[in-house]
Parts: C-alpha cells; structure tokens; sequence
C-alpha cells in the first residue's frame, strides 16, 4: 500500500502534466485564432475583388 506522501507527489506530478497539457492547448487555440483572423481578412479581400470584377464587367 502506497504511503500518503507517495501518492502525493503522484497528485502533484499528475497536476504537473495536466497544466502543461492546458498550456499547449493554450498555445494552439493562439495559432488557431490567427489563423481564422487570417482567413476572415481575406475572405473580405476576395470579396472586395469580386465586387470590383463585377462592376467592371457591368461598366463595359
């Protein structure tokens, strides 16, 4: 049977490994979000250029 202090540092090492987990999470949700802010600005560039291709040919 594991003493009370072994089964604490076990806790403690497990917690240990939780956070670092949460921190890389953490880290990845930052590059997914730059990322979608990316993607989001040039969906409206591409939106923008539509609309332009669209009154050009209009014009002509």
């Amino acid at each position: 049977m594991q003493s009370t202090q072994a089964l604490a540092t076990e806790a403690g090492l497990a917690l240990e490994r939780i956070s670092e987990g949460v921190n890389q999470i953490n880290e990845r949700n930052l590059v997914i979000v730059s990322a979608a802010e990316e993607q989001a600005q040039v969906a409206c560039e591409v939106d923008r250029n539509l609309v332009n291709i669209q009154d050009l040919s209009c014009a002509t």
